[in-house]
C-alpha cells in the first residue's frame, strides 16, 4: 500500500492543480500574477485608509466639539444639585431643556450648519460662564437651561457635519476619534457634581469657546477654504 503521506498527496493536492489546468489557459502566468494583484491590493486599501494633513486637522477640530458637547451637557446633568436645593426640579428642567434644544435644530437650515453650530457654542459659553457669578437660584437655572438647550443642537449638528465635511473613506477614521473625545468629556462629567456651579459651569463654557474656534476654522468641506 502507499504511504498516508504519498496518499494524501494525491487526493489533496493533485486535484486542485488539475482543476486549474483545465480551467486555465496559462495556469503558470496566472499564479505569478497573484503576489502582484495581492500587493496592488495592499496599497489601494492603504492609500483609502490613509488621511491627509487638512482631514486630519479637520479631525482633530471636530474631536474638540464632541469632547465639549459631551462634558458640558452631562456635566449639567450632574451639577443639577448645585444649581439650587431642589435637585428634582432642577432635573425636569435640563430634561425640558433637551427637548427644546431637539426642536430647536429644525431651525438649522435657516443660517446654514456652520453658522448655527457656532452661534449655539458662542451662546452656551457666555451662558455657562455668566454662572460663575451668580448664586443657586432661578437665575442660574435659567443660564444653565438655555446652555443646555444650546449644546443639545450642537451635540445634532456636529454629526451632521461629520457626514458633511469628511470624504466616505476618512469617515471611519473621524468617527472613532469623536466618539472617543466624547466619551473622555463623559469620563470628566461626574467630577462637576462635587463643584460649585460657580466653578462646574465656567468649566464647561471655556470649552464651549473654544469649540467656537474650531467651528470656524472647521471647512464647509475638506479641501475648501473656511
Amino acid at each position: 500500500s502507499l504511504d498516508w503521506r504519498l496518499d494524501a498527496l494525491l487526493w489533496c493536492g493533485l486535484p486542485p492543480l488539475l482543476a486549474i489546468a483545465v480551467c486555465f489557459q496559462a495556469p503558470v502566468e496566472l499564479l505569478r500574477s497573484i503576489p502582484a494583484a495581492a500587493s496592488k491590493r495592499s496599497a489601494q486599501k492603504s492609500e483609502s485608509s490613509g488621511m491627509s494633513g487638512s482631514e486630519i486637522s479637520g479631525a482633530i477640530k471636530l474631536a474638540t466639539c464632541f469632547l465639549a458637547c459631551g462634558c458640558g451637557s452631562y456635566g449639567l446633568s450632574y451639577s443639577a444639585g448645585k444649581l439650587s436645593e431642589n435637585l428634582y426640579t432642577n432635573s425636569v428642567l435640563l430634561n425640558g431643556a433637551d427637548i427644546l434644544g431637539y426642536v430647536a435644530v429644525l431651525g438649522a437650515d435657516v443660517l446654514g450648519r456652520k453658522a448655527f453650530q457656532s452661534s449655539s457654542f458662542f451662546l452656551a459659553a457666555v451662558c455657562l460662564l455668566f454662572c460663575a457669578v451668580l448664586q443657586p437660584g432661578w437665575n442660574l437655572i435659567a443660564c444653565a437651561m438655555v446652555g443646555r438647550i444650546c449644546l443639545n443642537v450642537c451635540f445634532t449638528t456636529i454629526y451632521v457635519a461629520l457626514a458633511t465635511v469628511f470624504p466616505e473613506s476618512s469617515q471611519k477614521n473621524v468617527l472613532p476619534l469623536c466618539q472617543i473625545t466624547a466619551r473622555v468629556g463623559g469620563i470628566l462629567a461626574p467630577m462637576s457634581g462635587t463643584l460649585p456651579a460657580a466653578v462646574s459651569c465656567p468649566a464647561f463654557g471655556s470649552l464651549c469657546m473654544l469649540a467656537v474656534v474650531a467651528t470656524l476654522t472647521l471647512p464647509e468641506r475638506i479641501g475648501e477654504e473656511a
